[in-house]
């Protein structure tokens, strides 16, 4: 019985853990890398992107979000360099794509919010 008892709560405590772990990989528990929504609907408030940017910078994070995914995909165990040198082209691309969208004014400000979270790191919540 005490076996079975220990067996019943160590189950519930993994099920439990993999919930939580689940949830914040959603972004419900406001942990973890925030959702192509959270990221649009901050770079909205932040930047004061019109009706018009809104959906142009949306389509532009899904497709770097996918690009990711498709490297990562084909790259399944990248050396230090190869993540560095990846990362560093999808934020060219990104600012590309960005300048493409937003106005000079708009673009300054972005970049200058990148480099407070590049010094500083994300805004805690």
């Amino acid at each position: 019985m005490k076996k079975r008892s220990i067996a019943v709560f160590v189950a519930l405590m993994l099920s439990a853990g993999i919930g939580v772990f689940a949830a914040q990989q959603q972004g419900k528990m406001g942990k973890g890398k925030p959702t192509i929504d959270q990221q649009v609907a901050r770079m909205k408030a932040e930047l004061n992107l019109t009706d018009q940017q809104t959906p142009q910078v949306k389509e532009l994070l899904e497709k770097q979000a996918q690009d990711r995914e498709t490297w990562r995909s084909s790259n399944p165990n990248p050396t230090k360099e190869e993540m560095q040198t990846h990362r560093k082209q999808m934020y060219q691309q990104m600012n590309e794509g960005l300048k493409k969208i937003l106005t000079p004014e708009q673009f300054k400000k972005h970049e200058e919010m990148m480099r407070q979270r590049m010094h500083h790191g994300p805004p805690q919540n």
